[in-house]
């Protein structure tokens, strides 16, 4: 009788959103911890620890609330254009413009996830004003993470201009294909 019980379509969705829950609290306290690590530096730069204290607070609200993907989403664009600034130097010897997209692709991702379609699209900018011989494999599976982003989000009809731009630039030269 007990096991006819736990498996009841209620019990089930009441154990389905403990888990999302706990999934939740999980990766606010992961965030936490990057935050913290990841900050302390950062914090001491920026003048203070309310550079990452208000991004991993956002985060615990979220989690709390039983949002994970918000939960996410509030820190992933704080470190996604830390990322993007810290490959803003050319002469830096760990440079590479393929890292550089990279980051600009994360951070247009992070963006699409608030909602923030124009911002979004000035973040991918960069990378779509890349030339030809630079649409390497790598940067090519970037941009269209960001397309699949759009798309899932629900913002194809939103961004229609970057919609276009995204599937413009990834006509695949044949320098993009895998070797």
């Amino acid at each position: 009788m007990l096991a006819a019980e736990a498996t009841s379509p209620a019990a089930i969705d009441q154990l389905a959103e403990d888990v999302q829950r706990h999934s939740a609290m999980l990766q606010a306290r992961t965030a936490v911890l990057c935050a913290a690590e990841a900050g302390r530096e950062y914090a001491t730069q920026a003048g203070g620890t309310s550079a990452v204290w208000l991004p991993v607070s956002a985060a615990r609200a979220y989690a709390a609330l039983g949002n994970a993907e918000q939960a996410k989403a509030a820190t992933t664009e704080h470190y996604a254009l830390r990322t993007v600034q810290a490959y803003s130097d050319r002469y830096d010897p760990a440079w590479a413009f393929g890292d550089q997209a990279g980051s600009h692709t994360n951070l247009a991702i992070a963006r699409i996830t608030n909602g923030e379609l124009d911002a979004a699209a000035d973040a991918l900018a960069p990378v779509l004003d890349l030339p030809a011989e630079q649409r390497i494999n790598g940067i090519m599976h970037s941009v269209r993470r960001v397309h699949q982003a759009l798309t899932r989000a629900g913002h194809a009809n939103d961004a229609r201009d970057l919609i276009d731009g995204i599937e413009h630039f990834t006509h695949t030269p044949a320098n993009a294909l895998p070797r």
